[in-house]
């Protein structure tokens, strides 16, 4: 009887030790409800300021790359160009990716050489020079090319444990290393003596990429094999040592290039700049500056508001008014939604009055356009004397004038 009733306890204890399948779930953690702090402090209450003073509060990090860098396309930067680095930002960005540089002569040699013989024949300096960190591995080199051979770009290392060429010295590597740019990028002979070997064999004998290749993506799979990406990776290199990272050289690189051009895309540069070295308030004075800035073209004046006046002047039997070079310009000043609508013909009047405020003309039996104001050529005009049909209006009423010119503007017209 005992043995009968064992493996109903067995199932009994079992359903007693057992856990609830909800005794695993963790409870909810309550919701403590946000409290409602009024705007200012009630009445009676005071603020204990040694208190106030030891709270911490945990206030999220500033992100200071919210806003890139203005860069172009790579596909639309050319090999012949101004460079965008300066050679304080290029030697800064060699050093810090190798501090010992494998070199015939010193660092700042190396990046004086490439700035100056790039910016004597019009090629990017700053790119050409990341081209060789690109090559060389910052120079570190490694590869089939030794440092003593002053070869900064592999001209002639195919490949197979070819060495390439060999220069005495880093200018000469820097010049060869240029010119074979220039080979690609015009046609034109270089201003120095050649150095590059190579260069009359591009001449010579490919005529298809010789002159051709004008942007630096346009070298993709020509200088290097099989080259996908090579120049948008030449293009980031130099794009990395020029990063607006606050330091002492790319403030004084953007003070530059503002005094060069003050256009939106420097302004913001040097508001990064004073981003990442705390300088709030000159960031958002330069980020203020560069919005108003922010127009790709200005607005075109309207031909009737920049308008020549003086004499007319006689040239190979025609009659013309004076070229702007010649004669001086009276800009309109008035609102903008006055000059949005042009006179319904811009032609209409000859004479040194507003021609927004000028009807339309009507021809003469000499065939030319005469202000409808105008008395005919055949009776006096209204200053008392006879008007060749030539002659420009003699209306002068106050009405009828421009906003903005003077009397004396008035007199000095009427007796030409």
């Amino acid at each position: 009887m005992f043995l009968k009733s064992i493996p109903a306890a067995l199932t009994a204890a079992a359903l007693l030790c057992a856990v609830p399948a909800y005794a695993a779930q963790p409870e909810p953690a309550p919701s403590i409800p946000r409290p409602a702090f009024p705007a200012t402090i009630p009445q009676g209450m005071t603020v204990d300021a040694k208190l106030a003073a030891g709270l911490h509060f945990a206030a999220p990090t500033a992100n200071l790359d919210i806003l890139p860098m203005p860069t172009a396309e790579p596909t639309e930067i050319t090999i012949m160009g101004e460079a965008a680095a300066t050679e304080e930002q290029m030697l800064a960005y060699l050093l810090h990716r190798n501090p010992k540089p494998k070199l015939t002569g010193t660092p700042e040699e190396l990046v004086h050489a490439y700035y100056e013989e790039a910016e004597h024949e019009g090629v990017r300096a700053d790119l050409a020079l990341a081209q060789a960190f690109k090559e060389t591995g910052f120079f570190a080199y490694g590869g089939d090319v030794d440092w003593k051979q002053n070869n900064f770009c592999g001209l002639g290392a195919t490949g197979n444990g070819a060495k390439g060429l060999s220069f005495p010295n880093i200018r000469t590597g820097a010049r060869a290393h240029i010119q074979h740019l220039l080979a690609y990028s015009r046609k034109e002979l270089p201003r120095s003596p050649i150095a590059d070997p190579r260069y009359d064999l591009i001449r010579t004998n490919r005529p298809d990429i010789y002159g051709q290749l004008t942007r630096w993506t346009q070298l993709n799979g020509v200088w290097a094999v099989p080259g996908k990406n090579y120049g948008q990776e030449i293009i980031l290199i130099r794009d990395r040592a020029r990063q607006p990272d606050g330091s002492d050289a790319s403030l004084r690189a953007a003070n530059a290039h503002i005094m060069q051009a003050g256009d939106a895309d420097n302004y913001i540069y040097r508001g990064l700049v004073y981003l990442h070295r705390a300088a709030y308030t000159e960031a958002l004075t330069d980020f203020t500056a560069a919005q108003k800035r922010n127009t790709k073209r200005s607005e075109p004046l309207p031909r009737h508001c920049t308008r020549p006046y003086g004499r007319r002047k006689r040239q190979g039997g025609s009659t013309r008014l004076r070229s702007l070079s010649e004669s001086r310009l009276r800009r309109c000043r008035r609102p903008p939604q006055l000059r949005a609508h042009p006179p319904r013909r811009e032609q209409s009047c000859k004479s040194s009055h507003s021609l927004a405020r000028c009807r339309p003309s009507r021809p003469t039996e000499r065939g030319h356009l005469q202000c409808p104001r105008r008395r005919p050529s055949s009776t006096k005009g209204l200053h008392g004397r006879m008007e060749h049909p030539r002659r420009r209006c003699r209306h002068r009423s106050r009405k009828h004038r421009h906003p903005h010119q003077s009397d004396s503007f008035y007199r000095r017209v009427s007796r030409m």
